[in-house]
């Protein structure tokens, strides 16, 4: 019986901290968020590239980043203006690459892309621009699928993504090789070359129920040794123009800005606690303190 109280303890205590540690990441990921939300409008009103990385950096928990990219891209397309970079970064001792997309001139801010000329439904999207989405496609060489991810149109919710990381031996990347029917649990792999990067305009708006399918305009392909976008998907090639050496193309996060929210982060947590320490008590001390309120009534009647 001793035993069976023993695990009974050992399991909730082990759900307490478990249930405790969601709690903190929940909070810390929120609070976060909530810091680039309340400056990423004033970002965006008088924007700079160079101040939207430091604050998607910052917010995002990286420890440093080299400030120019290892790769730029300028679209010369009139009808789809874009800028494109590879930014290098670093967290929690791992490197990783960054890939940026703004659908501006970054000459000239004002000529972007005209989503609605090229739209299914000009109205749908009007309605609900999420309807619209631009999607990246890392393809690597010996990979089966395209490693993917998304930008959203609205800025304030656009943030550059992270697809590939340096491997530990400096020598090859690493990315998330997807899942397939066979084998469901996701895996890195790894690969000495980046074979092709897309960029596709992804539409969900329809015309008539008849559109079923999801228009794709694709706005960007770039080949390794590329020599029309000056591309080299080579690890040794790309990999050659990080350089933390000069400390003025270094910038080094200051996480003291997150002061403020950790004091919400530590509410939270004594807010659990107190929870925590109730749910407890009802569960093994009520009954106890019960007994004990009882046999003291017992005794006095």
């Amino acid at each position: 019986m001793k035993i069976k109280k023993i695990l009974n303890v050992t399991i909730y205590s082990f759900f307490v901290l478990l249930i405790g540690f969601m709690v903190y990441r929940v909070s810390l990921i929120k609070n976060y968020s909530k810091y680039y939300k309340e400056n990423i409008d004033n970002i965006l009103t008088n924007y700079t590239k160079e101040k939207y990385m430091e604050l998607y950096f910052t917010s995002e928990l990286y420890d440093k980043y080299q400030i120019e990219p290892i790769y730029n891209l300028v679209s010369k397309d009139n009808t789809y203006p874009f800028e494109f970079s590879i930014y290098h970064a670093e967290k929690d001792e791992q490197e990783l690459l960054i890939f940026y997309f703004d659908d501006r001139n970054p000459s000239d801010l004002t000529k972007k892309i005209d989503y609605d000329n090229i739209v299914r439904n000009k109205e749908e999207f009007n309605n609900n621009i999420k309807k619209v989405i631009i999607r990246i496609n890392i393809f690597m060489e010996g990979g089966e699928f395209a490693t993917t991810n998304y930008y959203h149109l609205d800025r304030t919710e656009r943030r550059p993504v992270s697809l590939i990381r340096i491997g530990k031996d400096n020598n090859s990347f690493e990315y998330l090789k997807k899942k397939t029917a066979d084998d469901m649990k996701p895996k890195i792999d790894t690969s000495n070359k980046i074979e092709k990067v897309e960029l596709l305009i992804e539409d969900h708006t329809k015309n008539s129920d008849s559109d079923d399918k999801t228009k794709l305009t694709n706005i960007l392909t770039i080949n390794s040794n590329d020599n029309e976008y000056n591309f080299s998907g080579k690890f040794s090639d790309l990999y050659a123009k990080v350089d933390y050496s000069n400390n003025e193309n270094i910038h080094i996060i200051d996480k003291s800005v997150f002061k403020t929210y950790h004091k919400n982060i530590n509410k939270t947590m004594i807010i659990y606690s107190f929870i925590a320490l109730f749910v407890t008590y009802i569960f093994y001390f009520l009954p106890t303190t019960i007994k004990f309120i009882r046999r003291r009534v017992k005794k006095a009647n």
